[in-house]
Parts: structure tokens; C-alpha cells; sequence
């Protein structure tokens, strides 16, 4: 049985992360984009590394305290926001990658890339084109859209026939976990979804798609193409 957020709880999250990680709960985290669904919550949190990111996830799961992954917003399913029931479900924690969107690292002779969670689509194609390179995952949000919700639910885009989903980019994931602040990696693939049910991904690397720190990691995979990893952006819900 999940709590609501309370004043106890989001005192000491104040104490364990700066009040940068703490931005204003707006309409924005509680609407999906067209109105169809409205969402509740009791605190927005922005976290701006993994060790943060697995902190909020150790605090929640010890206070029963239930999270919302959130990365651009730009789903149409309702899957950004906890639905308002009749059942009067707690308010949840909303945690927010958007401040983890730095670029980490470029390797065009390895053909990767290496970006976080929070970056945003058209940014990593920019930095892929930057060094001669090309990441394919491309579509209508791609100004908008950040990798980590991208890779949670596996988008696909104008490209998918020639290049695959967006996890056909990846190859490997890097997550905080919040049991003895671990850290799981894998090159294999791993069950992440936009639920948070089995984590929230920070970095990640792919054919390559890596998100570490909330990071990503792009590799190409053919001459001109860079496929994407996603490390370090998925942080778990402890149970």
C-alpha cells in the first residue's frame, strides 16, 4: 500500500539534494498534452546526476512513497502522469530527468555516443552530426522528446523500417539502484519501461544508446549511421 507525499518526507529530501533539484510543480507534470488525462502529485523533484536520482528512489521506497518517471512530456497515452481515481490513489512523487541532459562524451572513431536521460532528441542527432555521424531515431516530437522516455518506450519514428525502434540502438543499460547505492549494467537487454516498474534509466549504451549519470551512448552502426545506448538513466523503485 502506497503513502502520499508529506511535509516529513519532502523535508528530508530538501536536506539530502540542493534547492536547484526542487523546480515548480506547474500543469505542465499534471496534464497530458491534448487534456485527455489529469494527474496529481505531491512534489516534483529534478535530480541532476544518478547518485541523486538513486537517493530520491531510496527515500520513496523507504516511505512507501510512489514515483512517476518524467522526461519530455510528450506521450499521448497518459503514461507521464498518475491519473486523479475515484479510489483517491496518494499523491505521488514526480521525478523529472530534465536537468540531466549534458552530452558526455563523443567517440566518432568508435562510432558512440555518450548522452543522458534527460537529453533531448534533436540535441543528440546535433552532437551525432557534429562529428560526421547520424543517429536515426527521428520524429515529430524530436524537439521535445527526451532519450530516456524515447528508449522506455521504445519509439520508433520516420526511420523505423530502415534503422528499428529506438532500442534497436541500444546496447546496454546503466541504472542507480537504491539498495547499497549499487549500480546495475548490463549490454544485455533489460526490462525498463516508462512504469518505472523495474527502474528508472539514467545512461545507457547501444549499437550504441547509452545514458549515463543519465547518460546515453551512441554508437554507429553502419558507415554514416550512429545507433544509441542508454546507460545510467534508470534508477529502481526498490521493493
Amino acid at each position: 500500500m502506497l503513502n502520499p507525499v508529506t511535509a516529513e518526507f519532502t523535508s528530508q529530501l530538501q536536506r539530502l539534494l540542493p534547492a536547484a533539484a526542487f523546480p515548480e510543480l506547474s500543469d505542465k507534470y499534471l496534464t497530458e498534452p491534448r487534456g485527455y488525462y489529469q494527474g496529481s502529485a505531491g512534489l516534483l523533484v529534478a535530480p541532476e546526476s544518478t547518485a541523486q536520482v538513486a537517493q530520491v528512489i531510496a527515500a520513496a521506497a523507504a516511505a512507501r512513497i510512489g514515483v512517476v518517471p518524467y522526461g519530455g512530456g510528450t506521450g499521448l497515452v497518459g503514461g507521464q502522469i498518475l491519473p486523479e481515481s475515484k479510489t483517491g490513489a496518494p499523491s505521488p512523487l514526480i521525478l523529472s530527468l530534465g536537468r540531466m541532459r549534458r552530452i558526455r562524451a563523443r567517440y566518432p572513431e568508435e562510432n558512440v555516443l555518450v548522452v543522458e536521460a534527460g537529453a533531448v532528441l534533436a540535441e543528440v542527432q546535433q552532437s551525432a552530426a557534429d562529428v560526421d555521424r547520424l543517429f536515426p531515431l527521428s520524429l515529430a516530437s524530436e524537439g521535445t522528446a527526451q532519450i530516456g522516455g524515447l528508449l522506455a518506450t521504445n519509439a520508433g519514428g520516420v526511420n523505423v523500417l530502415r534503422y528499428g525502434m529506438a532500442r534497436d540502438q541500444v546496447l546496454g543499460i546503466e541504472a542507480p539502484f537504491c539498495v547499497n547505492n549499487s549500480t546495475f549494467g548490463s549490454g544485455e537487454a533489460a526490462r525498463f519501461d516508462s512504469s518505472g516498474n523495474f527502474g528508472i534509466g539514467t545512461s545507457s549504451p547501444s549499437s550504441i544508446l547509452e545514458i549515463a549519470d543519465s547518460g546515453v551512448e551512441l554508437k554507429i552502426t553502419d558507415t554514416r549511421n550512429i545507433s544509441l545506448t542508454v546507460g545510467d538513466t534508470v534508477a529502481s523503485l526498490g521493493f
